[in-house]
């Protein structure tokens, strides 16, 4: 039984490796949880407690345990019996590191789903689809302004896998216990900032929310304001709606949007990951929205029919997937039902728009 002490998280992982590759056989390994320690408030402290080894076989039980000391200090010291693996490496997962995931994997983002789900639906999707950005496009100066906003917005965007992965690959070291990846930051600024800055940091996460949160409340509003509440309210009433009541209703629908969020927020927070919950509920919507406004641009013959059909049956069609088990070999196939609902939702727009009469040339 081997007892060390370490200045780094040690994981029982990794001990084991380190042995097993030396042709050891480990039948037991157990770690303490990292404490602070007292002296040093910024250190952390992880004792290895228990390393049993069968050494039975061994003719010399003291050389063998001087032996099996030796390779875990070199395998918590980075460098494990090969003498080039880090340790860094050694605590995560297998394909960790891999930016291209094989198609069968059952991780939510394989190489497939990337290029065809995200590269070409989702994000493009959301970027000339997403009510929120198309309102605050809509109220630049001039047209140029709004182009210049949109290429300048991309470019901002494009930092943001970076900004996400750092921090994820940031936890795996410092925190390789953690059982939800969505506490990931929050836990490393407590760990790791001091009292001010943790301070400056929730506010600028908080500021950032808050900016996300009124775009998409007043988005949302806009929609239910206009092109739902206000078509009943001119079929029934036989006029338009004023804007001072259009006004009311825009502000009596937000505050019913808000009061919805916080009932559905529990139900919301059970998700295993806030990001995938937020793409599964997006792949519903966005492929179907995606394909009728391709098709608007690029294809006159495409008529208001079509596009209802492929947007109403598209969405269908994403419940569809999602409720067949083993379909796709991912648990969290948002990626592939996002690709195959858009070329469904292409296919029937299209059929539909030939089989109805087309539009009026003073429409088109």
């Amino acid at each position: 039984i081997i007892s060390l002490q370490s200045e780094e998280e040690i994981q029982p992982a990794t001990v084991e490796e380190a042995l097993a590759k030396a042709g050891f056989n480990v039948t037991k390994v157990d770690r303490a949880p990292m404490r602070t320690d007292n002296a040093n408030p910024n250190r952390f402290v992880a004792r290895l407690e228990t390393v049993e080894i069968d050494a039975t076989k061994s003719k010399d039980i003291a050389a063998t345990r001087t032996k099996a000391k030796e390779l875990i200090e070199s395998a918590l010291s980075g460098v494990v019996s090969s003498g080039e693996e880090p340790e860094f490496q050694l605590r995560t997962y297998e394909s960790h590191f891999k930016i291209l995931l094989p198609h069968h994997t059952d991780k939510p983002y394989p190489w497939t789903g990337i290029v065809f789900g995200l590269g070409i639906v989702l994000a493009v999707a959301y970027m000339s689809g997403n009510q929120a950005i198309v309102q605050r496009t809509l109220g630049a100066r001039s047209e140029w302004d709004a182009k210049g906003g949109m290429l300048f917005g991309g470019f901002l965007k494009s930092f943001i896998p970076l900004m996400v992965a750092v921090p994820g690959l940031c936890a795996v070291v410092l925190i390789p216990d953690l059982a939800e990846g969505d506490r990931a930051v929050p836990e490393m600024i407590g760990m790791l900032l001091p009292p001010g800055l943790k301070g400056l940091m929730f506010v600028a996460l908080f500021a950032a929310l808050m900016s996300s949160v009124d775009s998409t409340l007043s988005s949302a509003s806009t929609i239910w304001t206009t092109d739902l509440f206000g078509r009943f309210y001119q079929i029934f009433s036989g006029k338009e709606m004023d804007e001072k009541f259009g006004l009311f209703m825009g502000r009596a629908f937000t505050l019913v949007f808000i009061i919805l969020a916080g009932i559905m927020a529990p139900w919301i927070g059970q998700a295993e990951g806030l990001y995938v919950f937020i793409q599964t509920l997006l792949s519903m919507f966005q492929g179907p929205t995606l394909a009728i406004l391709l098709l608007g641009i690029i294809w006159p013959r495409a008529n208001r029919w079509g596009g209802l059909a492929g947007l109403s049956l598209g969405v269908v069609f994403t419940l569809t997937l999602n409720s067949i088990d083993g379909l796709f070999p991912s648990d969290d196939p948002f990626l592939f039902v996002a690709w195959w609902s858009f070329v469904f939702s292409m296919i029937v727009t299209v059929v539909v728009s030939l089989l109805t009469p087309p539009e009026p040339e003073e429409k088109i």
